[in-house]
């Protein structure tokens, strides 16, 4: 929250009135007393306290998108905090007090990433952010992703999921998608074969894998979401091949 400051108005007034010795004279030094003290004050304060007002309760959007991010990635690494720094400049013109500000505050959200709301953030976002800053905000995480060479169709579905609580529609997210992953490429990455793998070779390696993540199979080792990535790719690959 922001201080009211009255030194400057103050001042202003009580040598008005010693000067000029009437009401007018007094008022008008009074406002001269406000922009050169209590006006500077308020604006430092707009610059500081609406980014960390409260490191540990404030919840404005600036939180907000550093706790999606810190969702999005497995370690909080100094190369992370770099890629974010780096985008808050390019992307939406921080200067350097305001980057110092996003190193304090990452670095204790960090410490609280189990009680981090994904909805409490989206809505935040969503009352304080503009739809071009949202689409910032998701190329972000795309951005951080490809950080962590952890591309896979699980964790872009995360990410258009938190693109759907951010109000944007599918057209927006794809073609953001588009800029940093290939689906063919995921899909036959999970798989384990090459693109130019043939119609019945991708059939073999679809059983095999199966064989070995299927739940009657794997027993205490199913993996349901490495299985249902794998039901996924073949079903993909599958019509890919019938078109080729």
């Amino acid at each position: 929250m922001q201080k009211t400051h009255f030194f400057g108005k103050l001042l202003g007034l009580a040598c008005g009135i010693i000067v000029t010795g009437n009401p007018a004279g007094a008022i008008l030094v009074c406002l001269i007393g406000h922009f050169l003290f209590d006006y500077k004050n308020e604006i430092s304060n707009v610059q500081t306290n609406d980014f960390l007002e409260d490191p540990s309760g404030s919840e404005n959007a600036l939180n907000c998108i550093l706790k999606l991010c810190i969702l999005q990635i497995k370690d909080v690494s100094l190369s992370n905090l770099n890629i974010i720094k780096d985008f808050f400049i390019e992307q939406f013109h921080f200067d350097l007090t305001e980057i110092m500000l996003i190193e304090k505050k990452f670095s204790y959200l960090a410490e609280k990433r189990n009680l981090i709301d994904k909805n409490d953030c989206c809505n935040i976002i969503n009352m304080y952010c503009s739809q071009s800053e949202k689409e910032k905000i998701i190329r972000l995480l795309f951005i951080l992703l490809n950080q962590e060479l952890n591309i896979s169709i699980t964790n872009v579905e995360k990410i258009s999921e938190t693109a759907g609580k951010l109000h944007l529609n599918k057209e927006e997210f794809i073609n953001i998608q588009n800029d940093f992953f290939d689906t063919d490429y995921v899909y036959y990455k999970i798989l384990g074969i090459s693109p130019d793998t043939s119609l019945n070779e991708i059939k073999r390696t679809y059983r095999k894998l199966v064989a070995q993540y299927h739940p009657d199979h794997a027993g205490e080792n199913y993996d349901k979401e490495k299985f249902q990535q794998i039901t996924e790719a073949y079903s993909y690959l599958i019509k890919l091949a019938k078109y080729k």
